[in-house]
């Protein structure tokens, strides 16, 4: 069994996944509260995506997610903030 393959990078990725679809749809709605905890709950998926490309030795995935992570950060704060509201 191949580090990619283990239960526990299985169970990173789908966190990854379920988080990333259900922050998408919380950020596209016209709610800031909605947005916020969109951008809070990518977060926490995009930090599961990081670590499952660490676990498996995939750096183009840790970068790319390290990448979004920032992104939700800033969006999180404007977000809070009601910046661009």
């Amino acid at each position: 069994m191949t580090p990619a393959t283990d239960q526990s990078s299985d169970r990173l990725q789908y966190v990854g996944e379920v988080l990333g679809v259900a922050g998408a749809v919380l950020v596209a709605l016209p709610f800031s509260l909605a947005r916020g905890v969109g951008f809070a709950i990518w977060l926490v998926g995009n930090a599961a995506w990081v670590a499952y490309g660490r676990r498996a030795g995939n750096r183009h995935i840790a970068r790319l997610f390290s990448f979004y992570f920032v992104t939700a950060a800033v969006g999180l704060w404007s977000a809070t903030r009601g910046v661009g509201a």
